[in-house]
């Protein structure tokens, strides 16, 4: 199969094909139906493609053909097990339909997270900075399914392409996606830590790896890496999984070679993996890193990162590609134009990528390319430190507490959570607690506090600016602000938080894979911009006069939708 065939078969619809199938398959397939679905569609092309009718010929035909013995055995299998049904979808749908599905369709219709797969624009940037050459071994390690071997070969044929994957019935899907596209694959069933790759090196490699998977899970494989990395003899729990995975993969790039990896932002910036970030600036390994656009995986709420490791680099070319993607209904993509302009940046200074020499990395050795590409350099900051008399959390209210905590009745006593604040507001229509909560009066929130959440994406933020007698008291999921009035503006400090500048300065500081969170420790460090009480003053006036005026039409619209609810009434009267 070429590419241009390649690119025909992603054209084809297979939504009929995929209800016929599954509709069939669930009537004799419990477990990992999507997997027996691809493994029958693999039975169907050959049958039609041999015009074979019956199921002890086809039996027979797999027998004699030369390929891989799981897949022959998983094809075989299945045929013992199949049954007429399946038999009757033979010539219900042509045979670009039936490999289409196999090579396109994806397992997230049958689960929510799919860490085999990696998105198709993702596979393309990598090959483009990977630069494959015919000569060259090259490997994937936790392979999936094979979406990136299938990308690659389709692209460049005859390659010597291994994929290293722990799981086998994906190894089977990617023999099989080989044999659709005429093309020789090897594969490892294993565990990327097991020994039993021993020193096994290889040119390229692409690794999507389970991102943002917890340390202890892989602890008990890393024996062999103990005995060489002093960092790793110690377990640190909230040391990032996701630089183990980049020191073994890395430990399998021959000399001269190039690997490539996706991992969590946080891992980047976190003064968890500090020491993590200091190994790999010591060996110099770290030729590139790409901070990607968010919402490209289905699965992962956080930003992510393309590093690309090489050996012996004197600087680390920082691209931040994260406002280069497509917006679709609910993921984002890399279009081919920007897949281009980011191979581009690779090479190019601009004020998205720069050159950074590991000479000028220092200490907590944050890696994140936005830390380096600040568009106003010579803009004057402030730490939040500087300009807050006191941080506290809310209070830590148990559901059962809570529960017992509630009152039906009014009383001058609310709390506060996160879905009561919105567009930089709060909703004061609060649930009322009785005369139990007084005991958790350190964690109300005066008039003039900035209220911020703890946690998420983005982070809210509101002034308590209401002129009340009841004790508001806030949720731990919020951080309580008081703000030093003759340094800094409240209006004016919100006003920048919520900001996209804000927001990308408190991410920074962020820790998380799906959820993000920051700490009271890691808020003292967010910088803000340190400009004159008297401009911040004149912006808190034009600010407040300009949401005066959104009320105003707010209401204006209220008003005009009654009046149009009302006007049936009127020509019924």
């Amino acid at each position: 199969m070429d590419i241009l065939a390649y690119k025909r078969l992603k054209e084809v619809k297979i939504e009929n094909y995929q209800e016929v199938l599954l509709r069939t398959l669930r009537k004799n397939y419990y477990d990992d139906i999507y997997y027996h679905s691809l493994i029958v569609s693999g039975l169907l092309h050959i049958m039609q493609s041999n015009k074979i009718t019956n199921w002890e010929v086809l039996y027979s035909h797999i027998m004699d053909l030369k390929i891989e013995k799981q897949l022959k055995n998983a094809l075989l299998r299945t045929v013992e097990r199949a049954d007429d049904d399946i038999l009757g979808m033979y010539g219900s749908f042509t045979d670009d339909e039936i490999v289409a599905y196999i090579i396109f369709s994806h397992d997230s219709m049958f689960s929510k997270r799919h860490e085999d797969e990696t998105p198709s624009s993702i596979n393309r940037l990598a090959l483009k900075l990977l630069d494959v050459k015919e000569s060259q071994q090259v490997a994937d390690f936790c392979s999936g399914k094979g979406r990136f071997i299938t990308s690659l070969l389709i692209r460049q044929k005859g390659l010597n392409v291994t994929g290293i994957e722990q799981v086998e019935n994906n190894n089977v899907i990617t023999l099989l996606k080989g044999y659709l596209i005429n093309e020789r694959v090897n594969v490892i069933t294993s565990d990327i830590f097991d020994e039993d790759l021993g020193n096994i090196k290889f040119d390229r490699i692409f690794s999507n790896y389970p991102i943002g998977d917890k340390l202890s899970a892989i602890f008990p494989k890393l024996e062999k890496y103990r005995n060489k990395y002093a960092h790793l003899r110690n377990e640190k729990k909230t040391l990032s999984a996701d630089w183990i995975y980049n020191e073994v993969i890395f430990d399998h790039l021959e000399k001269g070679g190039k690997a490539i990896t996706i991992m969590s932002n946080s891992g980047i910036w976190n003064d968890s993996d500090i020491d993590m970030r200091r190994s790999f600036l010591k060996e110099k390994s770290i030729e590139a890193i790409i901070n990607l656009p968010e919402k490209l995986f289905s699965s992962i709420a956080g930003g992510v990162s393309l590093v690309v490791f090489s050996h012996d680099n004197e600087t680390i070319r920082m691209i931040d590609a994260s406002h280069l993607f497509d917006k679709s209904r609910r993921m984002n993509r890399l279009s081919d134009e920007q897949i281009s302009l980011i191979e581009q940046l690779y090479s190019t200074d601009s004020q998205i990528s720069k050159k950074v020499f590991y000479s000028d990395i220092v200490y907590p050795f944050n890696l994140h390319p936005p830390h380096y590409l600040e568009q106003e350099e010579d803009l004057d900051t402030l730490s939040f430190s500087d300009i807050v008399i006191d941080i506290r959390r809310g209070a830590s209210i148990t559901s059962s507490k809570f529960d017992d905590l509630l009152s039906e009745e009014q009383t001058n006593i609310k709390y506060l959570m996160i879905n009561n604040i919105n567009d930089g507001q709060i909703n004061y229509n609060l649930p009322f607690l009785n005369e139990k909560a007084d005991e958790y009066s350190r964690f109300s929130v005066d008039k003039g506090n900035l209220v911020l959440t703890k946690n998420g994406s983005p982070f809210k933020v509101a002034i308590h600016d209401t002129t009340t007698k009841d004790m508001i008291i806030a949720n731990g999921n919020l951080y309580i602000i008081k703000v030093d009035t003759k340094i800094y503006h409240p209006i004016f400090l919100k006003a920048y938080l919520m900001s996209k500048h804000g927001q990308q300065a408190i991410n920074e500081l962020a820790k998380g894979t799906t959820i993000k969170n920051i700490s009271i420790k890691d808020l003292n460090h967010v910088k803000v911009p340190n400009i004159s009480m008297e401009k911040q003053e004149e912006f808190a006036r034009l600010f407040e006069q300009y949401n005066k005026e959104i009320s105003k039409a707010m209401q204006k619209i209220s008003d005009i939708k009654q009046e149009k609810t009302d006007l049936l009434n009127k020509f019924l009267d």
